[in-house]
This record gives structure tokens, sequence and C-alpha cells, in this order.
């Protein structure tokens, strides 16, 4: 069993008919997503996330006089992209929070609206528009800005206040610089981003650590008719920095994690229904903290 920091997690049919991925483009967010095909075209869809975390029978797993046996996180997103013109693409995303705190008492469900965030990218060059090149090449870069719209001071039936990492928001602002690129060739493909989060102190004094995110993907589709599937197998890093409280060091805060992944996106004229699976790989972590399960993403989308 693995051990993950979870101390940050705060994720009609028409005649026409689309290819997936004739050049990927990227996520958004505070998060990375992956593969998201045809950059050209505008998106909305709704993204469903969740993971379990199992606690052990530690001091860290006392809330009050009770003891947190599981965390469950769960989130439903609405997001969209639209793009300006053939270099801007603005990105939006609205997540609904519905995780769960289980004690050996009572189940504490935690629910709201979580923090919104949008994305501005600005593609520097494509070239997946030509239809006579077997290779194909596109490079982004952009910034994000996270508002504190989400619910941060939700307590349980004792009135104690949750952890923020479990909170629908963290009533702080966030800011993120983010890059990448997607290579193809033929039917197979390539596509890595980078990102890297900062974020500033809620009405608190807590400050969640700064983050570093970066994935990399390779990914083979195929075309039938109308139809089209798209398998992904990928790697992802994730690093936290410590974070603070009314200007201290939290020292059970921070770590890194590397996660392996296997995605299936299956495409039908303007729909898409995706899937993907993660695991954690390796843990540095500063203290033996919940045992984490695996994430599993969802998502279905309609382009236009």
């Amino acid at each position: 069993m693995r051990k993950l920091l979870f101390l940050t997690m705060i994720s009609m049919l028409f005649s026409g008919s689309l290819s997936a991925c004739d050049i990927c483009g990227c996520g958004m967010g505070g998060s990375l997503i992956g593969i998201v095909p045809q950059f050209n075209t505008n998106i909305i869809g709704v993204r469903y996330r969740y993971q379990k975390f199992n606690h052990q029978n530690v001091s860290y797993s006392l809330s009050g006089t009770k003891r947190v046996l599981s965390d469950v996180y769960q989130s439903a997103e609405l997001w969209s992209r639209y793009n300006f013109n053939n270099r801007l693409q603005f990105f939006a995303a609205v997540p609904y929070v519905f995780n769960k705190r289980v004690d050996n008492i009572n189940d504490n469900p935690i629910k709201g609206i979580g923090d919104i965030s949008t994305t501005l990218n600005y593609i520097f060059y494509n070239s997946g528009d030509s239809i006579n090149r077997n290779t194909k090449l596109m490079l982004y870069g952009g910034a994000s800005l996270k508002l504190p719209t989400g619910k941060y001071q939700v307590r349980n039936i004792d009135k104690l206040m949750h952890p923020i990492g479990i909170q629908p928001g963290t009533g702080a602002w966030g800011t993120a610089l983010n890059a990448g690129g997607v290579l193809r060739y033929k039917k197979f493909g390539l596509s890595t981003e980078l990102r890297y989060l900062f974020h500033f102190e809620n009405e608190l004094s807590f400050k969640l650590g700064n983050q570093l995110l970066g994935e990399v993907n390779v990914f083979y589709w195929k075309k039938f008719g109308f139809n089209s599937l798209l398998i992904h197998v990928g790697s992802s890093y994730e690093h936290f920095e410590k974070d603070y409280n009314f200007e201290k060091v939290n020292k059970l805060s921070g770590g890194s994690v590397w996660y392996g992944s296997l995605g299936t996106d299956f495409f039908y004229r303007n729909f898409m229904l995706g899937s993907k699976y993660i695991h954690a790989l390796t843990i540095n972590s500063p203290a033996d903290l919940p045992t984490a399960g695996p994430r599993i993403q969802l998502q279905l989308n309609y382009f236009f």
C-alpha cells in the first residue's frame, strides 16, 4: 500500500464529425488533465474526479475525540474552452465539490461550489492545419487565475473546522504559469505539459505551498467512420512546497509524488466520452499520511 500527501488536494448529434487529436490542446485550472483534442474547436463539458484515502491509527488521524477513518474526494466540474482566434484560447472551470470525511461515529459531508479557475493560452506554433504533413507540432503557453469562490470554513457536527485540504475552496487567490506541446506522427503522438501554481494567503493566515506539476502522455488514435478511439499512457509528477500557518512552516506538509496513468477516449461526431485511471508509483512525504487509492477521472464533452 502506498501513502500519498493529501494536504494540498484541494477536477444532440450534429451532422459534422470530429477526429480525435488532429492536434491536441491543453488543460486548464489548478491541475493537469492531459490530452484535450481538436485545439481549434470550442468545447463545453463535464468532468468527474474521485479518490479515497484511508487513515491509519496514528495521532494525525484524530479529530477532537474522534478518529478519522477515511476521506473521500469527489468533484463534478463544468468546463469550457473558447477560441478567440487561431492564437488565443480561453478556458474556464466551475467545480462542485462533494467530499466526505468518515470518522468512527459519523459521516461528515463537505459540499459546495469550489474555486473557479480561468486560463488564457497563446499558441506560439502550430502545424496542425497542414494536411500534407505526417508530422505535426503545436506549442503553447499561458497563465491562469484561481478565484476564492469556494467555501473554506466548513465544520463537522461538533463545530470543529475541517482541514483546508478537504474544504470545497481555499479562501485565497491563486495564479499559475503553464507551457506545453504536442508532437504527432500519423496515428501516434506525444503530449507534454508543465505548470507552476502560486498560492496566496487567505484571511485565516493560511497559505498553501506552491506546486509544480508536469505530465507526459503517449497516445494512439484510430478513426473508423464517424467514430474515433484514443488510447493514452502517461506519467506525471507533482511537487508540493511547505504550507504556512500564521507565517510558520507546517512541517507535516510538502512532498512529491510520481504517477502512472492509463486512459481511453471515445469520439462520436461532436461528442467525446473519456476515462482515466491514475496510480501513485513513488511518494516522498514528511510523515506517515493516509493511504491513497487510485484517482478516477471521467468526462463528457461536446465540440462546436
